[in-house]
């Protein structure tokens, strides 16, 4: 079966783009695909015979984007921007533009470190469950009401995919249109309770798909021998704003799980910079 992982640049954001990358490269075996807006975002990410770039940018127009909107030259659009949730809607682009030349696509955000084959346990997963055409990361507190989460997910192609693309891309395009504020979180949340196709979608475990709020479960102590859980396939730096806070986590992580003097480095580098941003504000 075969599989390729995409994330999706936009704006030129430091070091988390690279991160992400670098650890998909270490981790699988898979081709990866970048989307990307504007070429001027792109220019000092990785290089490689498995990367390749893909611009976007004709597509924005079927969101009735103004291309000017292309112009801006903000360095990070943040997540509590409207903006941010308007362009996120290039994502249901992207997955189906390459949905249209591979059978099983992964998109990973750029907040997401691999720490494992994640290619594989997906290959593997809709090998084992052939009912199964879609897997996402799941934040749900309440069963009541499902709260997936787009920054890990996997898609085989099939009519169930162009559906799910097709509709949430609508359900994402009215809710921002209605309350700005709507994300691709909010869009396949909506699409999973209203579809009478959810049995097609798989929740990614909690405890191998983290996301941001659950790093307790990453730290190297525990009270009793035992509790400890087994380390993650990923994890997924969400639920904080701005890139120097999310770098820290990921480099936290990295650090976790290969202790050495450079990951060792690269975390205090990153909590440092926190750490001083925290103080000018102060001031």
């Amino acid at each position: 079966m075969s599989a390729v992982v995409c994330l999706l640049v936009i704006n030129h954001i430091e070091e988390l783009p690279g991160m992400a990358i670098s650890s998909i490269l270490e981790q699988c075996r898979d081709d990866i695909v970048v989307g990307y807006l504007k070429q001027d975002d792109i220019r000092n990410l990785p290089r490689h015979k498995r990367i390749k770039y893909l611009d976007l940018s004709e597509e924005i127009e079927e969101l009735g984007a103004d291309p000017s909107i292309l112009l801006d030259e903000r360095e990070y659009v943040t997540f509590d921007e409207d903006l941010f949730f308007y362009l996120v809607q290039v994502k249901w682009l992207l997955l189906r533009r390459l949905l249209e030349t591979h059978e099983v696509v992964i998109y990973t955000d750029l907040d997401v470190i691999w720490l494992d084959d994640v290619s594989e346990d997906v290959r593997r997963t809709l090998q084992a469950w052939p009912s199964v055409n879609a897997l996402v990361q799941d934040f749900t507190f309440y069963s009541s009401e499902p709260k997936l989460c787009m920054g890990l997910f996997a898609i085989r192609r099939s009519d169930f995919a162009t559906s799910l693309i097709r509709q949430c891309s609508k359900i994402h395009a009215d809710g921002f249109e209605s309350q700005k504020k709507f994300s691709d979180d909010d869009a396949i949340s909506a699409f999973y309770q209203m579809s009478n196709h959810s049995t097609q979608i798989l929740k990614l475990p909690s405890q191998s798909y983290p996301v941001g709020n659950l790093i307790n479960i990453l730290l190297p102590v525990s009270i009793l021998r035992g509790l400890r859980p087994a380390k993650p396939l990923i994890y997924h730096a969400n639920f904080v704003v701005g890139w120097r806070k999310k770098a820290m986590l990921m480099r936290f992580v990295q650090m976790r799980f290969n202790l050495g003097l450079s990951s060792l480095s690269r975390f205090f580098t990153s909590f440092l910079r926190v750490g001083f941003d925290f103080v000018l504000r102060k001031f």
